[in-house]
């Protein structure tokens, strides 16, 4: 037995629960999980020597060890940059490489066997690997195994290198959390894949997103035009503030685009509500009060809400408004 191994073997002895044996063959494999930890030795305790990640190619060392309390077998390989280290062999598997789904089909446990189907569906655009190949067949795994399964069908993945790339910046896109600049991510890549079979599918991500902020409802801010409100000529001053935003619950009386409930302003005062890059503001009228206990600084509907912040939630609002002479309360 090589030194090496005898060492390892002490190592894991030590620790109990461990056997060692050469139960890998040695050999290239890709990794199926998302991402990889490769540790100094087998288990998940060993420090982190490199991270390997969804599609990347391994070489198999020939050595493994068993954690027999949880049945795990653990492979020493080393990545294409030369670093050696441990991980599990479940998140890897022989295979041709990385391709892109084109459709969505059924997945099924075994080939040419339409009783296995399974409730797994493809999704268009996905990036897996394909398995092995059995005639129409072909095995293929997603990330982290996710769906893992044989599809049907001659034409539903495509491995070119392109349609990789394109399929990998759609998903940078899509986790972009604005909608305006996923949109605008999306129509950049549509002009790329002028040649490619995923550009329809480009094109209906794009145009299934809410449609781009209406300019005209954005009144450009000017140095000073935002420093003051002309609805209210007598004032004590311009209030600026930011704070939590309630978004109006539809009812029968249903707020207007640019209707907003407050705390204490009078009915029909005029708010200016900032757009977050402080590209443009809206002009809201109040017309009806907070609930009663309710601490957000405005009440605004919920189309204004997607006109100014997207989808995304939690946003803060910045308004500002000329203070009444009255000494109302001000938040």
């Amino acid at each position: 037995m090589p030194k090496q191994v005898v060492i390892i073997s002490l190592l894991l002895g030590m620790c109990g629960g461990w056997s060692l044996g050469a139960r890998s063959q040695p050999g290239d494999q890709i990794c199926l999980g998302h991402q990889v930890l490769l540790r100094a030795r087998p288990g998940g305790t060993g420090s982190v020597l490199a991270t390997v990640w969804f599609g990347e190619q391994v070489t198999l060392l020939g050595e493994s060890a068993s954690d027999t309390v949880s049945g795990r077998v653990y492979v020493r390989m080393r990545t294409a940059e030369g670093r050696t280290g441990w991980a599990d062999t479940y998140m890897f598997s022989e295979g041709e490489g990385a391709a892109v789904v084109l459709a969505g089909m059924p997945v099924y446990q075994r080939p040419m066997t339409p009783t296995t189907i399974t409730d797994q569906v493809t999704r268009p655009g996905d990036i897996v690997i394909v398995l092995h190949r059995v005639g129409e067949w072909t095995e293929i795994a997603g990330r982290d195994r996710t769906p893992h399964g044989w599809i049907r069908g001659g034409n539903v993945l495509s491995t070119a290198v392109s349609d990789l790339e394109l399929a990998t910046l759609m998903a940078t896109a899509e986790a972009e959390p604005q909608p305006d600049v996923r949109r605008e991510k999306l129509d950049q890549l549509v002009t790329m894949a002028a040649n490619s079979p995923l550009q329809p599918l480009l094109a209906a991500r794009r145009d299934a997103l809410p449609p781009p902020r209406d300019p005209v409802r954005a009144i450009p801010v000017q140095p000073a035009a935002a420093q003051a409100l002309p609805e209210q000529a007598v004032s004590a001053g311009t209030v600026e503030l930011t704070g939590a935003i309630f978004v109006l619950p539809a009812s029968a009386a249903t707020p207007g685009l640019f209707d907003a409930a407050h705390a204490s302003l009078p009915f029909g005062s005029k708010v200016v509500l900032y757009f977050p890059d402080n590209e443009g503001f809206v002009e809201l009228t109040i017309t009806s009060r907070l609930p009663a206990g309710n601490k957000a600084l405005i009440g605004i509907s919920r189309t204004c809400y997607e006109l100014v912040y997207g989808t995304q939630p939690g946003a803060k609002a910045r308004i500002s408004y000329t203070a009444p002479i009255s000494g109302n309360s001000i938040p």
